[in-house]
């Protein structure tokens, strides 16, 4: 099987445009809409990330300097190793607030149920009313656990996601050429 990585190729007019916000202007043709980082970012999002990843950045050739190859390598490093951070201490925050969120629910639904089969056992409303009781109850029960069963197994995903292609981006090939 050929080499696998993930390939992307993005011109810019300056190094600046890497990581500055971009100033659209509709009426320029080469003005951009998004960062370089940003376009970076969501091509590789559709990519594989166990894929190692070459990134190829494209300036006029006036734009090339001396040493901006090693200068831009760092400041990607640096970039990518703060969003790393960023993502990764979302993770332990939803994963910490899902745990609490998950307890919490489950004391409710504890005493939800103990009441209920008090009130059920003890045939206070008849045997009709307590069927009806104990299926609210059910439903009840799924609505108070459902938000921190999907937060604590869930929702933190998407956060490890982005951690995993900025750990991706940080370990690509970079390569700077001038545009032809």
């Amino acid at each position: 099987m050929p080499d696998e990585r993930n390939e992307i190729e993005i011109s810019l007019n300056t190094i600046e445009e890497l990581f500055g916000e971009p100033g659209a202007d509709p009426f320029d043709p080469q003005s951009r809409y998004v960062s370089g980082i940003d376009e970076i970012a969501q091509q590789l999002r559709l990519m594989p990330q166990r894929q190692p990843t070459q990134v190829v950045i494209r300036l006029p050739a006036e734009a090339m300097e001396p040493d901006l190859l090693a200068h831009t390598k760092a400041a990607l490093g640096r970039y990518c190793a703060a969003k790393v951070r960023e993502n990764q201490q979302a993770v332990d925050e939803t994963r910490h607030q899902g745990r609490s969120d998950f307890i919490s629910s489950l004391i409710i639904a504890g005493v939800v149920i103990t009441l209920t089969a008090v009130v059920v056992y003890s045939n206070i409303l008849g045997t009709l009313l307590s069927t009806a009781l104990t299926y609210w109850v059910a439903i009840i029960n799924w609505v108070v656990l459902w938000d921190p069963i999907w937060t604590f197994v869930y929702a933190w995903r998407p956060y490890r996601r982005e951690r995993q292609l900025y750990d991706n981006l940080q370990a690509a090939e970079l390569l700077i050429e001038a545009q032809a």
